[in-house]
């Protein structure tokens, strides 16, 4: 007889359970994460950054304006001018 054992839990999360507004903003900050991570060339240089209020953003943390859709096409503009070097 076989017998059930636990091998090890479980991590991942049940996604479908989320509202469309979380998935989509869990998506968009996955993304400028990583965006942020080639402009800063450190993913804890980018983690700060993405948690710290900035004056270029109304005072808001860009992680804050990623709940709507074009906070995201703000926070990415501003990414690609200061990668490639466009004063911003």
């Amino acid at each position: 007889m076989n017998m059930l054992e636990i091998v090890a839990p479980c991590n991942t999360e049940v996604i479908s359970c989320w509202s469309l507004d979380h998935r989509s903003h869990i998506a968009r900050y996955q993304q400028i994460c990583w965006v942020a991570n080639q402009v800063f060339g450190n993913s804890a240089l980018s983690a700060d950054w993405m948690k710290t209020s900035r004056v270029e953003f109304g005072g808001q943390a860009p992680c804050f304006l990623l709940s709507t859709s074009s906070g995201y096409s703000v926070i990415y503009k501003w990414l690609m001018r200061l990668d490639h070097g466009i004063c911003i």
